[in-house]
């Protein structure tokens, strides 16, 4: 460059500056999540295809489709698919000219020309002259507009461009990718009609699918005759979007399905619709006319969710029992919902504070729902009448219950005062309940538990009213509870065998979790028990007194997870014929326990290796902490037992602790990721040799 300059005598010597590309904006930290994986691969399999000129990313707000594209951006550079890369973004209300100044600046040209027009003509010049691939990614677009006249980019021919929308709207309408396919000639046309929207050909393939040669006609006919004059003025949707998404809807199966996609969009914008509020929404406005019981009519639901899934009328939310709608969807089910026959009188985000005062005082009414299957009541009413004083006229008791005998689902918060030594609950039906005695916890509806009970400050005489729901219970949680030295057999005789989760606190009289010697004949226990927490018991010595022998096979055989913590009367926690059952414990946590001196008893085995191989071999997790006796962690003879599945240990202010592993357990520690010691300062020995305890 130096010589030409000397030997042509330039005054001045400039090229085009390169274009700045992404790299100031592309996302940092950007991790390629399992549900995008698969988009990102296609999209950058796309963009290698000469053949392709647009790619259409579309989705609801939030969903990341910006730092996709811009993580595609820098991808197709690094790799060297694209010589340069250009973001532009469009927002709902563009600025044309400014558009066009930042394309400007990112391809190093200045643009002299006031008028759009003319600046689109410049922009389009450049783009054809230069030699370069360039990738322009469009952020943030709402309508449709026409990118030459318009910015200036140039946009291949319109037959590719109509291709490309062709084989999306076959995709989902589920035809043959074929010229000889009976319908592929009204394809084509429905296709031009969608005015190549990414959601409007979704959406009408989408509703076309599986339909006949009549039912296409009709569609394409009802397409080149919808104008803007039939759209609500006050929904702002681009008219093309919402000819099509109208249609979509009208093609709807069933009226039930129809009226249930309305529902839908009354709920504000970007929501996660609970389908268990669709489901009692739905029986309010007869969206389920035909159904015997409400389990009918969520089973009814979810059909009609999954066809407008199908329809792309409605999307996955983030998680299980919930479905989103596209904010445009919902513009344009407003739009319909609000006029003619489909008028609703309910509005997004209304809702009652508090109960009608006619409702508050519901004196003896509860026993007239003779054929009431599903029963919520919380906070907002609390003047249940005690049994004792219970009279005609008062409020409702608890004892109406009984005479809901079709009643399958109950979620329920009442006082202790309300229950008495002589209520007993009869519940025939029953099949999915939360019931919470003198508690302030939540329960949510939407949950899928079958059955939980949470009691607090009560005798453990009043749970005698609760007994029918024994046999049942999955989740049972006692805190404060007096009057009972152990749960089995004192809260029920039966074993619990359905509980997958017990959560004791705070229980002062509990001294032992199953007494055998009260038990008369051998019987499972806790047989489908996963999760055990203990806290706060301060007369607790032990998970079982009495002999093991009478406990049969399978009982306690699933506990997964163990969490003990200030239950400062515990010496050993786990002796040799407890661990013989434990052989799926994954999880152990143990937190201020003044007393305990051991954890694993393993002495009392039979010393053969091959008979114990089960044992413990699936513990995963070990958390000790604040254990100020605890002088070991597992009692010889160790050699008999094999930690294969260990991953994480932490031992934490163990004062006591003198050594942590024997040679032989360190030997079957092969999946060891962590291991944390802090503040164990009697702590000689990692390893220690066994017998040399």
């Amino acid at each position: 460059m130096f010589n030409k300059r000397e030997s042509g005598k330039f005054d001045k010597v400039s090229h085009l500056a390169t274009l700045p590309g992404i790299e100031f904006s592309a996302p940092k930290d950007f991790h390629l999540f399992k549900s995008v994986e698969l988009v990102f691969h296609q999209i950058i399999e796309a963009l290698k295809n000469d053949k392709t000129h647009v790619v259409g990313l579309y989705g609801m707000g939030g969903v990341g489709k910006t730092t996709l594209a811009k993580a595609v951006g820098k991808k197709v550079k690094e790799e060297e698919i694209f010589d340069e890369v250009v973001v532009i973004v469009v927002s709902q209300a563009p600025n044309f000219k400014n558009i066009q100044g930042d394309v400007a600046d990112s391809l190093g040209m200045k643009l002299e020309e006031e008028g759009e027009e003319g600046r689109a003509k410049l922009l389009h010049l450049r783009f054809v002259e230069t030699k370069k691939k360039i990738l322009i990614i469009l952020d943030d677009v709402w309508k449709k507009f026409d990118l030459k006249s318009k910015i200036g980019i140039p946009f291949g021919d319109d037959l590719k461009d109509e291709d490309e929308g062709l084989t999306l709207l076959k995709k989902h309408a589920s035809i043959l990718d074929d010229e000889s396919h009976p319908l592929n000639d009204l394809a084509v046309k429905v296709a031009k009609e969608c005015k190549g929207l990414p959601l409007a050909i979704v959406t009408m393939g989408s509703a076309l699918k599986e339909k006949g040669i009549d039912e296409w006609t009709l569609v394409f006919e009802k397409l080149k005759k919808s104008k803007l004059v039939d759209i609500c003025k006050d929904i702002d949707v681009d008219e093309d979007v919402y000819a099509i998404l109208k249609i979509s809807f009208d093609y709807l199966e069933g009226k039930e399905t129809k009226l249930c996609f309305l529902l839908c969009s009354l709920f504000p914008e970007d929501y996660k619709i609970p389908l268990e509020e669709l489901v009692r929404y739905g029986m309010r406005l007869g969206v389920f006319p035909d159904v015997d019981s409400i389990e009918q009519a969520r089973s009814q639901l979810q059909v009609m969710v999954n066809k407008l899934k199908a329809s792309c009328l409605l999307t996955d939310a983030s998680e299980e029992g919930f479905v989103k709608m596209h904010d445009v969807v919902r513009d344009v089910a407003l739009g319909i919902a609000s006029r003619g026959d489909n008028v609703f009188l309910v509005k997004a985000s209304l809702g009652l504070t508090e109960w009608p005062k006619q409702g508050r005082e519901i004196s003896n009414v509860i026993k007239r729902f003779s054929q009431l299957e599903e029963l919520y009541v919380g906070d907002s009413f609390d003047k249940w009448e005690e049994e004792e004083t219970s009279v005609e006229g008062s409020n409702a008791s608890l004892s109406e219950l009984n005479s809901l005998s079709n009643l399958v689902v109950l979620f329920l918060k009442i006082n202790a005062k309300c229950l008495s030594r002589d209520l007993v609950f009869i519940f025939n039906k029953l099949v999915r309940y939360d019931i919470s005695v003198n508690t302030d916890s939540e329960f949510s509806v939407l949950e899928s538990r079958k059955g939980a009970l949470t009691v607090k400050d009560i005798e453990a005489v009043s749970l005698i009213s609760l007994k029918s729901l024994y046999h049942t219970l999955e989740y049972l949680c006692l805190k404060e509870v007096t009057g009972c030295d152990s749960i089995l057999p004192i809260i029920d005789k039966g074993g619990l065998n359905k509980l997958i989760s017990l959560v004791l606190e705070d229980c002062k009289d509990v001294k032992c979790i199953m007494d055998t010697t009260k038990m008369h004949v051998p019987a499972p226990t806790f047989s489908n028990l996963v999760k055990l927490s203990l806290r706060k018991l301060n007369l607790l010595r032990e998970i079982c007194c009495g002999p093991y022998e009478k406990l049969q096979s399978g009982s306690l055989e699933n506990l997964e997870a163990i969490h003990v913590e200030e239950c400062p009367g515990i010496c050993s926690l786990f002796p040799a014929m407890l661990l013989q059952r434990l052989y799926k414990l994954k999880e152990v946590t143990i937190q201020s326990c003044n007393k305990l001196e051991e954890i694993f008893q393993l002495d009392g085995l039979c010393h053969r290796r091959e008979e114990n191989l089960a044992m413990l071999s699936s513990l995963a997790k070990l958390d000790l902490a604040n254990l100020p006796q605890l002088r070991c962690i597992w009692k010889w003879p160790t050699h008999i037992v094999n930690f294969k599945s260990l991953t994480i240990v932490q031992v934490r202010e163990c004062k006591s602790l003198i050594y942590l592993f024997t040679l032989s357990v360190a030997q079957s520690l092969v999946q060891l990721k962590s291991l944390k010691v802090i503040g164990c300062e009697s702590l000689k020995h990692l390893l220690m040799k066994e017998g040399d305890e």
